[in-house]
């Protein structure tokens, strides 16, 4: 119920105002006037959101901004593993398990939380990025402090061992 209650109004607000060439600081309609700018419900200054409520109608925008999260969620995902050299078809399933899990679906209700959580695996390929670039990879598997039988593998923290 939060979405149509709390996050579509707001967005329709956001959309009015900044097609009526007014940059909406204020909401007076509002419990007699909040912030927008500072509330991050409103999430007033997210590319994503103000794109897609600016070039489509909210009922069409707010179920492509949720589909566009889940989509992305699962190719930053795919593409951290595939940075760490996990195999294709492990990423591929890894990212569709990810941005369906139980862990993630919910959040459809809650837009500002997912549209915050699909960012972390882009984070960590970032991370991998440059932490390669200096030379020193922070996710990969050791291959000198463990073998493929051992059972209890421990992760390179880039410090000798």
């Amino acid at each position: 119920m939060d979405p149509m209650t709390q996050f579509v109004p707001i967005r329709v607000f956001i959309k009015n105002s900044i097609s009526s060439g007014i940059f909406p600081l204020w909401n007076p309609y509002q419990a007699g006037g909040v912030t927008v700018i500072g509330n991050p419900q409103a999430a007033l200054l997210y590319p994503i959101n103000l794109i897609l409520d600016l070039l489509f109608p909210i009922n069409y925008s707010y179920g492509l901004s949720n589909f566009l999260h889940f989509l992305l969620g699962g190719l930053f995902l795919y593409l951290f593993l595939r940075s760490l050299n996990i195999k294709r078809a492990s990423a591929i399933l890894a990212g569709l398990c990810f941005s369906l899990s139980g862990f993630l679906l919910p959040k459809i209700a809650l837009p500002p939380i997912l549209q915050t959580m699909i960012w972390f695996p882009l984070m960590l390929y970032g991370v991998e990025k440059v932490s390669f670039c200096l030379g020193e990879p922070c996710f990969r598997m050791s291959s000198t402090r463990s073998s493929a039988a051992s059972s209890n593998p421990t992760w390179d923290s880039g410090s000798a061992g």
